[in-house]
């Protein structure tokens, strides 16, 4: 219950010393006042001046429902780090920025929940994170030729039917996966042919089939 139904006597409580709304106990800022302190000193940089491009984000997270919650999930190493570093930083918050930090659950989580609220524009997130892992596969090939050879198939071949197909539809799961198989078979038989001193040029039908038994 909240201090005014457990006890309605206005003289019995003090008041938060930022909004000076809150009936509490204690003469600390209240806990709305305290996140959005918080969420100031994340997002303000080097100011403490919440940048324009961040007003969507700051109003977001200090306007979170149970903000005794939300203070304890900023509190978290990482995700205050990853905060304090978008908030330093004096580019525009875009997906281009976003993409350079280090990628985990926690960038995840605040790219998808800044596209919910507006901040960001949705994209095709299965898309790009195929193409990234297309291009690790490709730049893991030592035998430039090889490299040549992946590339072409995976992005010319795979990519760009997906895309046509897409249309402006996003990328599924199975979409992804399957050609993440495909890639990953052109790899291991190249892999293989590279093994048995053999090149595309050399192979026959009878040589892929042995290959993938």
């Amino acid at each position: 219950m909240c201090a005014k139904y457990t006890n309605p006597d206005p003289d019995f409580w003090g008041r938060c010393p930022v909004c000076r709304t809150t009936w509490q106990l204690g003469t600390r800022p209240c806990q709305r006042c305290a996140l959005d302190q918080l969420v100031r000193d994340l997002l303000g940089g080097d100011t403490g001046t919440i940048r324009e491009d961040l007003v969507p984000l700051y109003e977001a997270l200090s306007g979170a429902e149970r903000p005794t919650s939300t203070m304890f999930w900023l509190s978290g190493s990482k995700v205050s780090t990853l905060l304090r570093q978008i908030g330093r930083d004096e580019r525009p918050v875009t997906h281009e920025t976003l993409d350079e930090l280090p990628a985990g659950k926690v960038l995840a989580h605040l790219h998808s929940g800044m596209v919910a609220i507006g901040a960001l524009t949705a994209r095709d997130e299965r898309l790009i994170a195929l193409e990234s892992w297309i291009t690790a596969r490709v730049q893991a090939r030592t035998d430039t030729t090889e490299r040549r050879i992946l590339h072409g198939y995976a992005s010319w071949h795979h990519l760009r039917r997906l895309r046509r197909r897409l249309g402006k539809e996003h990328t599924t799961h199975l979409q992804a996966l399957n050609i993440r198989r495909h890639v990953t078979a052109a790899a291991n038989f190249l892999g293989w042919l590279t093994g048995n001193g053999l090149t595309l040029g050399d192979c026959t039908l009878g040589m892929a089939l042995q290959a993938s038994s």
